[in-house]
């Protein structure tokens, strides 16, 4: 089947928290069609998954009791089969955070399906019940190293739900939420980024062929002399401990708190090596936000470079 997938906010990207809070619309009930006169937007959206016999995912502020970032699903008859309110905000001013457990949603031909917003990935409720057969995440998210690059962050994910996750991030090149792609359990994927200056991007990927490459960095898939570059931390606050030993156990002492960590190097190189980063403190993202984060990291370097 055929399924099109638009990345959170996507309907609201450049407009002031105002101008979002009024293009909000309320969403009609599961199995029925968005009405021309309350939900503009999602009628308009719903007829391009009937003229096209598709399945349409798109993020919209949802407006009831309050207002939600919410992301749905319109089948090919246009009809809305899935919803699920964000539950952890991510600086969204004006939006209420929802208790509601993500649902999952049937599609033939794909099986049960997952709908993911965005930070919701980081947190329990994502996939907690039992394996879907396929994970949607709809995203804003910046790819800044360590760690909080779209590809780590859906591979493993991936990985450690062994589900396949098909990403679609937003597109703002100064904070490199450019990419999108669909990462399967063992860790290989297709992944493309755009850096058209247009607006515009259309990723096109077949949730039938699974690639034999395992993805680590959009260099591994984009051309060499790609002006993209991650956003870098500064890696002089972290804590940083060589692994010199196949396998061992190390105690890490943060500013509140400790752990002791038990680990196991399975791919072993003589090029590479493996070092555990550790920091606690205040962290500047790329689009400016600062939160207070506890970190821990496995990095692995090539010796030569």
């Amino acid at each position: 089947c055929g399924l099109l997938i638009c990345p959170e906010h996507g309907l609201h990207t450049g407009l002031s928290v105002e101008q979002r809070l009024l293009s909000s619309e309320p969403i009609p009930l599961l199995d029925t069609e968005p009405s021309d006169e309350n939900q503009i937007a999602l009628a308009t959206l719903a007829k391009t998954a009937r003229a096209n016999g598709l399945y349409l995912v798109c993020s919209v502020i949802e407006r009831d009791e309050a207002f939600y970032n919410t992301t749905v699903i319109l089948d090919p008859r246009g009809k809305i089969i899935g919803r699920h309110r964000k539950m952890h905000l991510y600086s969204e001013a004006g939006l209420m955070p929802s208790r509601e457990k993500p649902r999952k949603v049937h599609i033939p031909g794909i099986g049960q399906v997952e709908l993911i917003t965005c930070f919701d990935l980081l947190f329990a409720e994502a996939n907690q019940e039992s394996n879907s057969d396929l994970a949607l995440w709809l995203t804003h998210w910046y790819d800044e190293t360590p760690h909080l690059t779209v590809l780590s962050t859906a591979r493993a994910w991936a990985i450690s739900n062994r589900t396949p996750i098909v990403a679609c991030n937003a597109r703002l090149v100064r904070e490199g939420t450019l990419g999108a792609g669909v990462f399967f359990p063992d860790g290989s994927g297709q992944y493309s980024m755009s850096f058209s200056k247009k607006r515009e991007a259309l990723h096109v990927f077949d949730l039938n062929e699974t690639s034999s490459a395992i993805i680590r960095n959009p260099r591994d898939v984009l051309t060499p002399d790609s002006i993209y570059q991650p956003i870098a931390t500064d890696m002089s606050r972290f804590d940083q401990v060589p692994l010199v030993r196949m396998a061992g156990t190390l105690r890490i002492d943060l500013l509140t708190a400790s752990c002791q960590i038990i680990y196991e190097l399975q791919r072993p190189s003589d090029e590479t090596l493996y070092i555990m980063l550790a920091a606690e403190g205040t962290r500047r993202f790329g689009n400016g936000d600062r939160l207070y984060m506890q970190e821990l990291y496995v990095v692995a370097v090539n010796k030569k470079t």
